[in-house]
């Protein structure tokens, strides 16, 4: 890991190691909820199925999924916007709920735009995970672009709040308080059409439980960036540690983008925080300045 810094803050660059595209499951189905608060057992959802509480290329007022026993595949507070398509916005809260029950792949609090020019923005996102629930891959507060010009944003805040459950992750990044945006380089024309998932807000993470970790991971309270992918949080960032047992996990307030990646950001434009009040094995903790 490595800091560079510009306009007086320290942006930190790690390797990430992460597989965000829900896509590459295999197998995969998708099911909405369509703005209706429904578990994903109304949905009929699979573990090898993708679960949206908003609908597929068309807007909601709001949405509130929960995942209560069970598995799925890849689990969504917003909508899909394909390729091309008008938007899958959510105008309101997008509530997700995992209380039991396993999330294969990713969970994430946001809309997912998959495609060139897809958009599938949300207002605020508020996400609780506990009882006997389990994350295998990733958990993000914000939403996925996934393409040249896609655009996956949250225009207010993220809340993510874990009293128990596990995530047993091998992923470089756990947990992130803002989105992920990445496009191919080919054809691009950057900087306008590099992807975009950033937060608008402030992004919160408090952990009270849980046991996370099966080989060195992160838990940071910005966005994931990847390739030609803007994943900025404009608001404040915090992570806050009451409880819980971590296994080689290190925690950090900002951002994280792999070393060498062009035209990419996770960048934090207030302030970031960490606060540790509870389990201490952690590898690290640190923010940007």
């Amino acid at each position: 890991m490595y800091g560079k810094k510009w306009g007086g803050r320290v942006v930190l660059l790690v390797v990430l190691f992460i597989s965000l595209s829900a896509a590459a499951i295999a197998g995969v189905s998708d099911k909405f909820a369509g703005g209706e608060t429904k578990d994903t057992g109304q949905m009929d959802v699979t573990s090898a199925d993708r679960a949206f509480g908003g609908a597929r290329n068309a807007a909601v007022e709001e949405t509130n999924i929960s995942l209560s026993s069970g598995g799925a595949g890849a689990i969504f507070g917003g909508g899909l916007s394909e390729e091309g398509d008008s938007g899958a916005a959510v105008k309101g809260l997008a509530r997700l709920n995992i209380d039991a029950g396993t999330v294969e792949d990713v969970a994430m609090g946001g809309g997912v735009a998959e495609g060139d020019d897809a958009y599938a923005p949300v207002g605020d996102v508020r996400i609780a995970m506990g009882g006997e629930a389990s994350v295998n891959g990733t958990l993000l507060g914000g939403g996925m672009a996934q393409g040249v010009g896609a655009r996956a944003p949250v225009s207010g805040d993220v809340n993510i709040e874990i009293t128990s459950g596990s995530m047993p992750t091998t992923a470089h990044v756990a947990i992130a308080g803002g989105g992920s945006a990445s496009a191919p380089g080919n054809g691009i024309n950057p900087p306008a059409d590099i992807a975009d998932a950033t937060v608008h807000g402030n992004t919160s993470i408090l952990i009270s439980g849980g046991n996370f970790g099966s080989g060195y991971t992160y838990i940071c309270g910005g966005g994931a960036g990847e390739s030609f992918g803007r994943s900025d949080v404009k608001g404040n960032a915090s992570v806050t540690i009451e409880g819980g047992a971590f296994n080689n996990t290190a925690v950090m307030g900002g951002g994280m983008i792999k070393p060498s990646r062009e035209y990419s950001s996770a960048n934090v434009g207030g302030d970031t925080f960490v606060i540790l009040s509870g389990d201490k094995a952690l590898g690290a903790a640190g923010g940007n300045s």
